[in-house]
């Protein structure tokens, strides 16, 4: 069975390094894999997966954060691939959720047990996603606070904090239309989330998915209206006192289309932040990516 380990080095845990490498090997010495690892800073890191996908590859294993994980899952979508997961980033989302141990040793003992499932992952203009997307607020606030630790280092913490600060100096509402299967309307927000299957609401607080097999977007947008009413929606969900039904317009739907009157957006994607063209096309592609998860007792 051949399987790849791509390393995340720079992730949030310290045990993306030489001593998780040797971790693996100590486990996987045997058993019947073929292993290879490649480090995902690599210049050389995309031409070494894909020349392996081509050789027929049987798993790809991602070690570090949901954006590395996304990294590795937008390689082997719809292939005969599946995805092993070892989470060592800061938040390990989508690892949650699926129930996967943060114990990087438990974590391999999953992978080396092999049980699989299909998941639904969503898509945003032709890029996955496997947690979420949102515009508005909140990719603001990761871009000023990549830029203030790539400047300043420290704690991505209190990075945040800061960022946040500093965006709302600026910041205006959303004037967005939003276009489902339902029906179509314009509406006033600080941000739109959309989530992979069904979330438990909180802003900045994300809770469990139930499912990630529904088949099915979430689509969230604040009740704000006004600068210092987008203040304290954001002070109450730093403080996990949103409420779901109170505080958000939520809607199920398998595509959705959203415009801004803009030729370019920031749209936040796992974690990550990327530029592109308007309108936003949002669609779910059901059970589309093979993961190894535990067994159900």
């Amino acid at each position: 069975m051949k399987v790849a380990f791509l390393i995340n080095k720079s992730s949030g845990s310290s045990d993306t390094d030489e001593g998780l490498k040797s971790l693996i090997q100590s486990r996987i010495s045997n058993t019947d894999f073929e292993s290879y690892f490649i480090d995902c800073c690599n210049s050389d890191s995309e031409k070494q997966i894909n020349d392996l996908i081509n050789d027929e590859l049987d798993i790809l294993v991602a070690s570090g954060g949901d954006g590395t994980i996304n990294s590795a899952a937008s390689k082997i979508i719809d292939k005969n691939i599946s995805l092993g997961i070892l989470p060592s980033g800061t938040l390990n989302h989508f690892a949650k959720d699926l129930n996967i141990p943060n114990d990087i040793e438990q974590a391999i003992n999953v992978i080396l047990k092999g049980n699989k499932i299909k998941v639904d992952v969503g898509e945003v203009n032709g890029l996955i996603f496997l947690n979420n997307s949102s515009i508005g607020f909140y990719p603001k606030v990761v871009k000023k606070r990549d830029k203030h630790l790539e400047r300043l280092g420290g704690n991505k913490w209190i990075a945040m904090f800061k960022s946040i600060i500093n965006v709302f100096k600026n910041y205006k509402l959303l004037k967005v239309e939003i276009k489902t299967e339902e029906k179509s309307h314009e509406i006033t927000t600080p941000f739109v989330f959309i989530g992979n299957n069904e979330y438990q609401m909180n802003l900045l607080n994300l809770g469990k998915r139930k499912s990630l097999t529904n088949g099915h977007l979430s689509l969230y947008y604040g009740k704000a209206h006004g600068k210092f009413s987008v203040i304290w929606f954001t002070f109450l969900g730093l403080l996990n006192k949103l409420d779901q039904n109170k505080d958000f317009i939520i809607e199920m739907t398998d595509e959705v289309i959203i415009d801004i009157n803009k030729k370019i957006i920031e749209v936040s994607r796992d974690g990550e932040v990327d530029h592109l063209q308007s309108p936003l096309v949002y669609k779910i592609r059901p059970k589309s990516l093979s993961v190894i998860v535990p067994e159900v007792e």
